[in-house]
C-alpha cells in the first residue's frame, strides 16, 4: 500500500476540501492567497507538511477555469507595484532557491507575472533544445574521432 496521498483521496479528504474552499475565497477577494495565511485562518499549523498544495492548485484551476502562477514569500512582503511590474521575476517562485509561499490567479492587474512565468518556460525549453543540439554535436564528433559509423537515426 502506497503511503503518499493519491489525488482521487485528496479530493474526497475534508481538510483538503477546507483549504480548497478558504484559498478559492481569498482567490475571489484578492487574487492571491499565501498558504500560511489560509491555513492559520482554518487552525490547520501544525499540518504544513502534510498539505499536498499541487493538488490544491490543480483542483482550483480545475474549479475555477482560471490558471494560477506561484509566487514566493517576497511577494506577500510589502513592496511598489512599480517594483513589482518592473521585476516581476523576483516574485515567481522558480529558480535561486525560491520556495512557493502562495499564488495568483491571473487577471489584468497581475498579468506581468504571467507573461514573465510564460517567457520563462519558453527560455528553459529553448535552453533544453540548444543543450541537447550540443550533446548530438558531441556524441556525433566522438563517434567520428573513434573511426564510428553514425547510426541511422529514428524519426
Amino acid at each position: 500500500m502506497s503511503k503518499y496521498l493519491r489525488k482521487e483521496k485528496a479530493r474526497s479528504c475534508p481538510v483538503h476540501m477546507a483549504i480548497m474552499d478558504e484559498c478559492a475565497k481569498q482567490l475571489n477577494l484578492h487574487g492571491v492567497f499565501e498558504k500560511d495565511d489560509v491555513l492559520s485562518v482554518l487552525s490547520l499549523d501544525a499540518m504544513v507538511d502534510a498539505i499536498r498544495w499541487d493538488y490544491v492548485r490543480g483542483f482550483l484551476e480545475e474549479e475555477l477555469g482560471c490558471e494560477m502562477v506561484p509566487l514566493a514569500a517576497a511577494y506577500f512582503k510589502r513592496h511598489k507595484r512599480s517594483e513589482e511590474k518592473v521585476n516581476p521575476q523576483k516574485f515567481i517562485a522558480l529558480g535561486h532557491g525560491k520556495k512557493t509561499a502562495g499564488f495568483a490567479t491571473v487577471t489584468q492587474d497581475n498579468d506581468h507575472l504571467f507573461i514573465c512565468r510564460i517567457e520563462t518556460k519558453r527560455a528553459m525549453a529553448n535552453g533544453a533544445g540548444r543543450a541537447f543540439e550540443k550533446y548530438c554535436e558531441q556524441v556525433s564528433q566522438k563517434r567520428a574521432e573513434l573511426g564510428m559509423a553514425d547510426r541511422p537515426r529514428l524519426s
